[in-house]
């Protein structure tokens, strides 16, 4: 647990230096759900997005380097596109979510995820 904790404080500063805003790190209590931690970032748009997911895969690579984990993954997976403004890093045990202000709103998974975890970083 103390890997996964110095990777999220790692991976929240790394987004905090490039200027990625209204960050949560939430550690979900269903072991069942798709990872054991999730984080979330706004961009202010979609170029910041590609900056932010850039920055974020090279930390995690950097990390494993340093910090080899069983529970993180050596090769950052992602989903979704910069232009459709969202972006998911999925590193396994931590998925990221990279969103713009009007997705972050739309969708609203920090209420969802606020009812399914116990907020880590806010």
């Amino acid at each position: 647990m103390e890997t996964i904790n110095t990777y999220l404080q790692e991976l929240i500063d790394a987004g905090t230096e490039i200027q990625a805003t209204d960050i949560k790190a939430f550690q979900m209590e269903n072991p069942a759900f798709l990872a054991d931690h999730v984080v979330l970032m706004t961009a202010k748009n979609n170029i910041h997005i590609k900056a932010i997911s850039e920055e974020l895969g090279k930390k995690s690579c950097s990390l494993m380097k340093k910090i080899p984990s069983p529970d993180i993954y050596e090769e950052t997976l992602t989903s979704g596109t910069t232009a459709s403004g969202w972006m998911i890093l999925d590193l396994n045990s931590i998925m990221v979510h990279i969103m713009t202000p009007e997705m972050r709103e739309f969708y609203a998974l920090d209420t969802l995820l606020e009812s399914k975890s116990i907020v880590f970083h806010h």
